[in-house]
């Protein structure tokens, strides 16, 4: 159940990042609780993660919000534009560029389902 209520929460409130104690606050469960839902959603990938570091001891800080459809696109747009750009593959032709960005989305997912 609060999976699907930190979910909602969060797709409620698109293009937002929330630390985890706030979500926990808002949605009416303890940190743990929160956390542990915030890990499994992030998991699936069905959120965004963002780390903020802080201070002089460079304290990071955890951040979170839903990915909308159009998110995922333009991130991936933006990195294809990225190596299409990058003169480690200058001479490249598109396709095979198109080919290195898929297989590096693949160890993406493959890290992320383990």
């Amino acid at each position: 159940m609060s999976i699907k209520t930190v979910s909602d929460f969060l797709k409620s409130n698109p293009n937002t990042y929330f630390p985890s104690k706030d979500i926990a606050v808002m949605v009416g469960v303890n940190r743990q609780t929160g956390v542990a839902a915030l890990k499994k959603l992030e998991k699936r990938g069905e959120i965004k993660v963002n780390v903020i570091t802080t201070g002089k001891t460079n304290q990071a800080t955890k951040t979170y919000g839903f990915t909308t459809k159009n998110e995922g696109i333009e991130s991936a747009y933006k990195a294809f534009r990225d190596l299409v750009n990058d003169d480690k593959f200058f001479g490249f032709n598109t396709e095979l560029k198109l080919q290195l960005l898929i297989l590096a989305e693949l160890k993406k997912m493959n890290k992320v389902n383990r």
